[in-house]
């Protein structure tokens, strides 16, 4: 601080710590050029690295099958004769949907053993004609890794339903449109036709795994009545027995026919032409953000530093 005789210590003016952002960005303007193409290069790089999917799509509508309104009927004509039955299972076409989904329908894909060995190929030796751990660079240093935080070690297994459901909780997306009653059933996949014949054989899967289990129930509903008639006399409880025997024929009937049980599709299973992921003109987009954002903050980090200096 400097010293004037006449008026005392004289401080410093202030410093000015507005800043002109649009003239320092203007002035820096070829930095935020090499920012733009260098994020534009970065995302070229990554839609040349990334793998191409597919989507396989399947529609699916309800089957009129009156199952909710069988299911309420017989129990109230079997209540007036002294017997209770089971209680409706709700809709079969959301059963279904959820079913896709789930352990016993992975348990019947993956024993289709040539679906299997093209959904993990690399697991698949075809010379021996058998399946072999895949090789992992890697392999030791995760072991050890996982010992070193007291992980589960899980030693290695031919694919089946585990793994078939790790890969379907990553690909398998069900959208419902519960107001028009119809669903879409897509996956995702880099081989459109392994995405296509994995749907089909999901949904025939499901579809065929609803039909035996009523099949079963209904079976053993058909039988229960048919010896509770044999032990009724009272007219009236005969005929309401009869009529939810005649009912329950009808519902398994409808599981025998070979016909789509839980629910029927509108068409095939469609795959798309062009790939669905990685989106070229979104990838293009934010790369060409990111490389701006971060020529801009560097331009205003460099920028506060300088003023920091002066000041």
């Amino acid at each position: 601080m400097n010293a004037d005789p006449a008026i005392g210590p004289v401080r410093p003016a202030p410093v000015d710590e507005s800043v002109d952002y649009i003239g320092l960005f203007w002035r820096a303007k070829w930095w935020l050029v090499v920012g733009a193409i260098l994020g534009l290069l970065g995302a070229l790089a990554y839609l040349r690295a990334a793998t191409p999917l597919y989507r396989a799509s399947l529609q699916v509508v309800p089957v009129e099958q009156g199952g909710a309104a069988v299911s309420r009927n017989i129990s109230g004509l079997a209540s007036l004769a002294g017997i209770n039955l089971p209680r409706g299972q709700g809709s079969q076409f959301g059963v279904l949907l959820e079913t896709i989904k789930g352990a016993d329908v992975a348990t019947a894909v993956a024993a289709d053993k040539p679906l299997m060995r093209r959904l993990f190929p690399n697991q698949w030796d075809a010379r021996t004609r058998s399946w072999r751990e895949p090789a992992d660079p890697l392999r030791e240093f995760k072991i050890a890794t996982k010992s070193l935080l007291a992980m589960p070690i899980e030693p290695w297994s031919p694919p089946g339903r585990a793994a078939l459901q790790r890969r379907l909780a990553k690909s398998l997306v069900i959208d419902e449109d519960q107001k028009r009653a119809i669903a879409t059933i897509m996956l995702t996949d880099s081989d459109p036709e392994l995405a296509r014949d994995l749907l089909a054989a999901l949904y025939r899967s499901a579809d065929t795994h609803l039909r035996l289990r009523m099949d079963k129930r209904t079976s053993a509903y058909v039988a229960y009545i048919a010896r509770k008639l044999s032990q009724v006399t009272l007219a009236e409880h005969r005929e309401a027995l009869a009529q939810a025997l005649s009912e329950q024929e009808r519902v398994l009937m409808m599981a025998r026919s070979g016909q789509p049980f839980a629910a029927d599709t509108l068409g095939t299973v469609a795959v798309t032409d062009k790939p669905v992921s990685p989106n070229t003109l979104m990838a293009l987009v934010i790369g060409l953000g990111l490389g701006i954002g971060i020529a801009a903050a560097a331009i205003f980090g460099l920028d506060w530093r300088r003023r920091r200096r002066l000041g």
